[in-house]
């Protein structure tokens, strides 16, 4: 109990509360230095295999990315933000209109002319990090002042030479050299001395669209005039119909310009070409351009959201098809340290990182309304939605299969893989086999035609066991049907079916109780046989013969050795209302809900005692499906707003905030120091 509370008042404990944790660890030096280690220990880990886990994954279609989406209500001073960039130490900084804000991954910090002396303007245009790790900001009528990340060390506006105090664009240069780009044409500052620079018609318009410095030290500079290129101080006009508005320098030289028309440039060898055949969509202007590690472009557009360019096709994501917010004009784009994006927009600060789930829904060529999923021959998954019909999908694509196709219905509520190959599947109007894209239909009684099929569970000896709405289950042998009655009424719809090891049939239904069919013979099991629950919701047998029964709103029940057990939120489990049971190669069990999904260990469910408590892992669905030759358990998910993919990582620890250690800590002491 000491331990315990120990680590628990470590998890209340406020950052940086340095006397708190000593008066708390003093009396228990042996216990800190083994949590230590072991805390360590799996923070070494976590640096070998966490990195590419956060990498986004170019396979996946830009829809089925993480987003997240900062807004004033999160800490920021207003939605609309400028610029973006990652200093040297970490920190993210974000270029606003009510001044300079700072995020280290959990809070948000402003910046402005009220806490940081010597910043004379709010509205910040431009951020860049120099060779000493302070940075310099572009303002819009205040010159560009120099940050050290506490004051400002130094500010440059007309009266020290500057060509003009609205400042759109700063580029770092070689030799110590920064470049701004003005309202009034182009500064270099170099050993503190200001030279300005015009270009084209030098009466006519000066201000700067976008400035950029390659490794060889050429000037590249877009004005309202045209496009120029600046070596050793002198111009060259580069001759180009449409207007400039982003660069960016790939890693094999080439410089990319983003133009007003949407169309793109690659600049090499002192020409301009066309970078592709196609365009993004004419009229939206490319304000941004970003290599990603994995070699694939992105574009911040304005007017036509975010657009990637992978394996020679561009696809884009915006409020159409399921981005967040309410306009798709974005200026600025950014990739951390841990691979993943950062826009900026008018609308928020967005957020574009990878994750374990993989989402198929409506963007996909999918439904919002999952029911159920199945794997058929390897990598060829199937996925149900509730009048929508089959859809079988892979990575990428989706085809579906419904009643034009020769399904007896579109209502579908379980799919089953054949052991001959091919896939069962279960509708409103009978039951249908596909293989290889041929559909075959096999109907019941007349008397049984408007049941429909709630259930699937082929046996090894290829009996198909169907159960119905109304409470029957039905066996099929391939050529006829057998029909039993276990309940009456919509509460006695047959729910789950399986058949274990020892040759069973188990029966859940929805209202009326578990159901065990063994040697002819239907027996009703009750509170007397140990298991109250009238909700049963999904049957898995696992590795060990044990099974294991989810129930709709009672929690879990394990029935081994002919006793059952049972396990409710009471006891640590995430919730009771529980849809759906997957092992993994961890032995951990996966458990789905309206909630979300959660694991608990096996051994610590078969080792629990009256006292302890389960520890739930949770994440944040009606049924699930594990896939086959999966490196981890890589399992299928569907539910109200499409289906997703859930890949277990070999290690799926992630450090993110102080809370999140404390808990882990808190994690370590059950698993490592229990005595």
């Amino acid at each position: 109990m000491k331990d315990e509370y120990l680590l628990l008042s470590m998890q209340r404990m406020k950052v940086g509360d340095a006397t708190a944790a000593s008066d708390s660890l003093r009396f228990h030096p042996t216990l800190w230095i083994k949590v230590l280690l072991a805390f360590f220990t799996l923070l070494s880990y976590l640096a070998i295999f966490s990195s590419p886990l956060l990498a986004l994954d170019p396979k996946k279609r830009i829809t089925q990315y993480d987003i997240r989406v900062y807004l004033a209500k999160h800490g920021l001073p207003m939605n609309a933000q400028k610029d973006i960039m990652q200093d040297s130490r970490g920190f993210i900084w974000v270029a606003t209109q009510e001044g300079l804000l700072r995020f280290d991954g959990v809070n948000f910090k402003l910046f402005d002319k009220s806490n940081t002396p010597g910043l004379r303007e709010y509205f910040l245009l431009d951020i860049a990090e120099d060779w000493e790790g302070n940075l310099w900001l572009a303002t819009n009528g205040g010159g560009v002042s120099c940050f050290n990340g506490k004051s400002i060390i130094a500010t440059y506006d007309t009266t020290k030479g500057l060509a003009s105090n609205v400042v759109f664009a700063i580029t770092i240069g070689k030799e110590h050299t920064i470049w701004f780009g003005t309202e009034n044409g182009v500064t270099r500052l170099k050993n503190g001395i200001c030279t300005n620079y015009k270009f084209g018609d030098l009466s006519g318009p000066q201000t700067v669209r976008a400035l950029h410095e390659d490794r060889y030290g050429n000037l590249f500079v877009s004005n309202w005039q045209g496009l120029f290129v600046l070596r050793n101080d002198s111009a060259m006009t580069i001759p180009l119909l449409e207007s400039v508005f982003s660069f960016f320098e790939r890693a094999s030289g080439e410089i990319i310009l983003g133009t007003a028309g949407g169309k793109l440039y690659v600049y090499h060898d002192g020409r301009s070409e066309n970078f592709v055949p196609h365009q993004l969509p004419t009229g939206h202007i490319i304000r941004a351009i970003h290599e990603d590690q994995e070699g694939n472009l992105w574009f911040a557009t304005e007017g036509n959201g975010i657009v990637r360019y992978y394996a020679g096709r561009f696809e884009d994501l915006k409020v159409e098809n399921g981005l967040p917010g309410y306009n798709n004009f974005f200026y600025r784009v950014m990739e951390d340290r841990e691979r993943s994006l950062w826009f900026v927009s008018d609308g928020g600060l967005f957020h574009l990182k990878d994750n374990k789930f993989v989402a198929f829904g409506l963007n996909e060529g999918a439904s919002d309304n999952g029911n159920t999923v199945c794997e058929g021959k390897p990598g060829e998954m199937w996925a149900a939605f509730r009048g929508y019909g089959l859809v079988q999908f892979d990575a990428r694509t989706a085809k579906f299969w419904g009643t034009e196709q020769g399904l007896f219905s579109d209502e579908i509520a379980s799919v089953f893989p054949a052991r001959a190959g091919g896939v069962w599947i279960g509708t409103g109007g009978g039951l249908n086999y596909m293989k290889d894209g041929k559909i075959y239909s096999h109907r019941f009684k007349d008397e049984m035609e408007s049941h429909n099929i709630r259930s699937l569970h082929e046996s090894p000896n290829g009996e198909l066991w169907i159960g119905l709405t109304s409470g029957y289950l039905i066996k099929f042998d391939g050529k006829r049907f057998q029909y039993w009655r276990l309940a009456n009424g919509e509460s006695g719809d047959i729910i789950a079916v399986i058949e274990t090891t020892n040759k069973e049939i188990w029966a859940g239904t929805r209202k009326k109780g578990l159901y065990k069919f063994s040697e002819g013979k239907i027996h009703r099991l009750t509170e007397k046989d140990g298991i109250a629950a009238e909700g049963i919701n999904a049957f898995y047998e696992d590795s060990t013969k044990v099974l294991w029964i989810a129930t709709d709103g009672q929690g879990l029940y394990r029935y081994k050795d002919g006793a059952f057990r049972h396990f409710t939120s009471s006891d640590g489990l995430y919730f009771d209302r529980l849809f759906s049971i997957l092992e993994d190669e961890y032995d951990n069990l996966w458990f789905s809900g309206n909630r979300g999904i959660f694991r608990v260990s096996k051994q610590q469910l078969n080792d629990f005692t009256e006292g302890d408590t389960i520890i739930s892992q949770a994440y944040s669905a009606l049924t699930a499906y594990r896939k086959r030759n999966a490196m981890a358990a890589d399992n299928l998910w569907p539910g109200k707003a499409g289906m997703a993919v859930f890949g277990l990582p070999l290690w799926p620890v992630s450090f993110v905030s102080i809370r999140t250690i404390c808990l882990s800590i808190h994690f370590l002491r059950r698993c490592i120091l229990k005595k």
